[in-house]
């Protein structure tokens, strides 16, 4: 017997192929829009994906605790003024909160795709860092490649 696959099934199969990420992040006290999600192995990176929102691109890496750190390049973000800040060198804040983290274990155009959550709650803006920020809310990636 011949079997014939529906078009609308191999739509959904395909359709299914890519990943993405969501959730309520609040960026120096400004909503920011989740745009799109990559792996960090891109960059040899392991445990971390990057976050591209509206307000800059930033990385969360899972720590071996178990928690977020988030790094960003200065000139990923904008000051309140919406002025661009000059590159200077990618900053780090430890202890955003708790993350999850896993690595598929196949690969998709030649990188394993990476899932997880944070929820996020941190600052550096005690710190003598030439560029404070707050993060804070929960951000889920699926099958970020």
């Amino acid at each position: 017997m011949k079997m014939h696959r529906s078009p609308m099934l191999v739509l959904l199969l395909v359709a299914g192929c890519g990943g993405g990420a969501t959730g309520s992040l609040v960026i120096d006290g400004r909503p920011a829009q989740i745009t799109d999600c990559a792996s960090a192995e891109r960059e040899r990176v392991e445990n971390a994906v990057d976050l591209t929102t509206n307000v800059g691109t930033f990385r969360l890496t899972r720590a071996a605790d178990g928690q977020a750190e988030i790094s960003y390049l200065v000139s990923a973000l904008v000051t309140p003024g919406g002025i661009p800040i000059p590159l200077q060198r990618r900053n780090v804040i430890p202890g955003c909160g708790p993350m999850t983290f896993t690595r598929e274990d196949y690969m998709q155009g030649g990188l394993y795709p990476v899932s997880g959550s944070a929820t996020l709650d941190c600052s550096n803006t005690g710190s003598s860092d030439p560029s404070p920020h707050t993060f804070r809310g929960s951000v889920s990636f699926d099958r970020c490649r």
